[in-house]
């Protein structure tokens, strides 16, 4: 059975011990789901981000890790202070990660880098 957490804070202290692999993978922290969109989402902004987008584009380890995005959206059970746009998102890639389809993620977040680079360096 897994375990369902009170309030946001309560699932950043449940899962304190759980590998950093996974852990990089939750949308929630410890004021609720972590803010994104998919504009902001598709950037690879540091060498954190290229690893967890490398690690949700591999099959395997992609739908472990969309299965523990997906815990950690709904293991909650005070979700008051999520918003339902982040919720929503967050749910879409959880389920593209699950699917195996994190790889189309990874792509385009590097396409789009490449034209900003682009666009920038012209």
């Amino acid at each position: 059975m897994l375990t369902r957490y009170e309030t946001s804070s309560d699932f950043v202290l449940g899962t304190e011990n759980h590998p950093e692999w996974i852990k990089s993978a939750y949308a929630r922290y410890n004021r609720g789901i972590r803010s994104s969109s998919p504009l902001l989402d598709l950037f690879l902004d540091g060498k954190k981000s290229l690893i967890s987008s490398a690690l949700s584009s591999l099959p395997v380890l992609g739908s472990i890790r969309g299965l523990a995005r997906l815990y950690s959206i709904y293991s909650v059970k005070d979700r008051s202070e999520d918003s339902k746009k982040n919720t929503v998102f967050h749910t879409i890639a959880s389920i593209l990660e699950i699917l195996g389809l994190g790889i189309f993620m990874l792509i385009a977040k590097i396409l789009i880098l490449s034209l900003i680079n682009a666009y920038f360096l012209y």
